[in-house]
C-alpha cells in the first residue's frame, strides 16, 4: 500500500476507532461527493474519501474542490493560513515508437487542493457561504437515479426484507412506508442496488458471500457499504441513523483492516466501478 492510501486508511479506522462510520453521514449540501470546482466532474477512487474525510474533519459546507489557481481565476481567494488537500492523480498515454508499435505510458500527479469553504469572494471580499436547496430535492434525485437503474436493468423488486438475491436477479426491500425515514428507504436501496451491480451480466464481482450468515463482514458487504455511501453522497440523502453503524460492527472492521489494509483499496475500487455503473446506465 502507498502512503497516500496508507494515509486514507488510518483516519478510516481511526474514526471507526471513534465508533464512527466515514461512509454514513447526513450530508448536508446539495452534492457531497468531492467534484471539481472547474469541471464538475466527480473525484474518483481514494481520492473521494481524502477529500470527503478532510471536509468531514473540518466541516466543510460544500462538496467543490479545486487548485489555487483555478478558483482564484473563478473569482475566488484562498484565504492566508488555509490548508490544502492533497489527491493523487493516475494517467496512461499511448506513445508511437519507431518501429510501429504503441508503448503505454504511466503518468502521476499530485495536486494540492482547496474546498470553497476555504475562500473569500474576491469580489465582495467575504466568506463564500453556501445557498439554501429547494425543499425534498434529494429524495426527487434519489428516486430518479433509483427509477433509471431499475429500468435499464430491468430489476424486478419484491417485498420483503432488505437483500438482492444473485441467484434470482432481484432486490427484495419493504415499502417507503415501512421505513423510519424516506431518506432511510433510498439509503438501504442504494445498498441493495449496489450488490446487484456485482451480478455475473454487469462488473462479475464474486457475490458469493451473500448466500453466508457472514456476508455483513465480507468485502462484498464493505464494497455496497461504499457504493451506496457515494450515492447517499451524491444525493444528498443521509444514511448516518442505521443499525449496521454500531459500535461492534465498526469495531470489527477496524481491526479487519488493521489486519490487511488493502481490503480497504478494493472495497474502494470496487465501489467506484459499482458508482459509476449505477450513474451511467
Amino acid at each position: 500500500m502507498d502512503k497516500f492510501a496508507e494515509a486514507v486508511a488510518n483516519k478510516f479506522l481511526t474514526l471507526m476507532n471513534q465508533g464512527v462510520a466515514p461512509w454514513r453521514q447526513s450530508w448536508n449540501s446539495q452534492c457531497a461527493l468531492p467534484a471539481n470546482f472547474s469541471t464538475g466532474k466527480f473525484y474518483q477512487g481514494m481520492n473521494v474519501w481524502a477529500l470527503m474525510l478532510a471536509g468531514m474533519e473540518r466541516g466543510f459546507m460544500s462538496p467543490l474542490w479545486g487548485t489555487y489557481k483555478q478558483l482564484k481565476a473563478a473569482g475566488y481567494q484562498v484565504r492566508e493560513k488555509e490548508k490544502g488537500t492533497t489527491i493523487h492523480w493516475f494517467g496512461y498515454s499511448e506513445r508511437e515508437q519507431k518501429d510501429g508499435s504503441v508503448k503505454r505510458i504511466s503518468s502521476h500527479k499530485i495536486f494540492t487542493l482547496h474546498n470553497l469553504c476555504q475562500c473569500n469572494v474576491i469580489e465582495t471580499g467575504l466568506p463564500w457561504a453556501p445557498s439554501e436547496p429547494t425543499k425534498d430535492w434529494n429524495i426527487e434525485k434519489a428516486e430518479q437515479v433509483v427509477s433509471k437503474y431499475l429500468t435499464a436493468t430491468s430489476m424486478k423488486v419484491v417485498h420483503g426484507v432488505p437483500a438482492y438475491f444473485p441467484g434470482l436477479d432481484h432486490i427484495s426491500m419493504p415499502t417507503k412506508s415501512e421505513f423510519q425515514t424516506v431518506e432511510n428507504y433510498y439509503s438501504t436501496m442504494f445498498h441493495e442496488i449496489a450488490h446487484s451491480t456485482g451480478h455475473g451480466s454487469r462488473l462479475d464481482r464474486d457475490l458469493n458471500p451473500l448466500a453466508k450468515d457472514v456476508h455483513s463482514y465480507s468485502v462484498e458487504e464493505l464494497s455496497a457499504e461504499f457504493t451506496a455511501g457515494m450515492l447517499c453522497a451524491a444525493t444528498g440523502v443521509s444514511n448516518q441513523n442505521t443499525d449496521e453503524s454500531s459500535a461492534a460492527y465498526l469495531k470489527h472492521w477496524a481491526a479487519k483492516l488493521s489486519e490487511d489494509p488493502k481490503i480497504l483499496q478494493t472495497a474502494i475500487k470496487n465501489a467506484q466501478k459499482a458508482f459509476e455503473f449505477v450513474m451511467g446506465v
